[in-house]
């Protein structure tokens, strides 16, 4: 098995914290193909108590190596929920917050394999 390691930061130089009872999930993606979905090759969920969490965030994705193409491509993704209300009886609705807008390639094609920095963006709803 092999990690990759990095932060997640907000994009633009934005001041913020990921809001309490929030659910961060940073995924390792196969994203070779165009007209098809991306694979998830490793995930990690981090969830945020009570309490905001301050920028940077880190994170650390242990995958199979033996999964990685040298001709393939991959990247990192993030994004954050945050929990808004309960909808049915033991079914919570969360609602995005925060995502990845650009593409963070890593592994292959000279692209890093390590202290991968990820901004984000905040999702406005008006």
């Amino acid at each position: 098995m092999s990690v990759i390691t990095g932060q997640i930061l907000p994009s633009s130089g934005l001041s913020s914290s990921i809001g309490p009872m929030s659910r961060i999930t940073v995924q390792l993606l196969d994203v070779s193909l165009m007209d098809a979905p991306s694979t998830t090759l490793a995930e990690q969920v981090v969830f945020v108590g009570p309490e905001p969490v301050s920028f940077p965030i880190p994170f650390s994705l242990t995958y199979d190596a033996n999964r990685v193409t040298p001709s393939m491509w991959y990247s990192i993704a993030a994004r954050v929920t945050e929990q808004t209300e309960v909808v049915e009886e033991d079914k919570d609705q969360d609602k995005l917050t925060w995502i990845s807008t650009t593409r963070y390639s890593v592994l292959t094609h000279d692209s890093p394999s390590d202290n991968i920095d990820v901004e984000i963006d905040p999702i406005s709803y008006s």
